[in-house]
């Protein structure tokens, strides 16, 4: 029983470790590539994480979980990501994981399609400007325009939403990210 469990957080931990350690073309390039210089990326990449800036609140988790959302927390180490979670988060219970990125959104989304992720993915229509579906971690990794990338992942137990509906409200919230960001 624990062998996928930890399989799932080691491919998420993964995921996590390759968007962080991903260089952006637009960063590499600049402004000769058409894109825009580092001070206008910088500036359009507003400070804290969607919990933070309110971007989503506990009401847009509603029906995903067997328990309400009765708070936020921070990914210790990464100032992108956070958590909504519940009060038997601590032991185990589920929480929702979400992140925002500034840059490496289409190079995620071509390596969970091109199979470097280790689990397959399946690609969805309507989410940002591409996405994929990897249902082994329960996971949405979307890509819009300027590159930027939002990753919406489940963990721990009881989450009460079957896999079609999980990714298509988690389609639903990353669009709802990118078009207030």
């Amino acid at each position: 029983m624990l062998k996928p469990i930890i399989r799932c957080i080691v491919l998420a931990g993964a995921s996590c470790l390759f968007v962080a350690c991903s260089k952006s073309a637009s960063t590499t390039t600049g402004a000769t590539a058409g894109t825009a210089d580092p001070a206008t990326h910088a500036a359009t990449a507003a400070a804290g994480n969607v919990c933070d800036r309110k971007l989503l609140v506990a009401a847009d988790m509603a029906g995903i979980l067997s328990e309400p959302i009765t708070g936020t927390k921070p990914l210790e180490g990464d100032p992108q990501t956070c958590y909504f979670i519940t009060a038997t988060e601590a032991q185990g219970g589920p929480k929702i994981m979400v992140t925002l990125r500034s840059a490496n959104g289409g190079s995620t989304i071509q390596a969970w399609l091109s199979g470097a992720m280790g689990s397959t993915a399946t690609p969805i229509n309507g989410v940002g400007d591409s996405a994929v579906w990897v249902s082994e971690l329960g996971e949405l990794d979307a890509a819009s325009k300027n590159d930027r990338l939002c990753v919406i992942s489940k963990a721990g137990a009881a989450v009460i939403q079957p896999s079609g509906d999980m990714r298509k409200k988690f389609g639903d919230l990353c669009n709802k990210i990118f078009a207030a960001n």
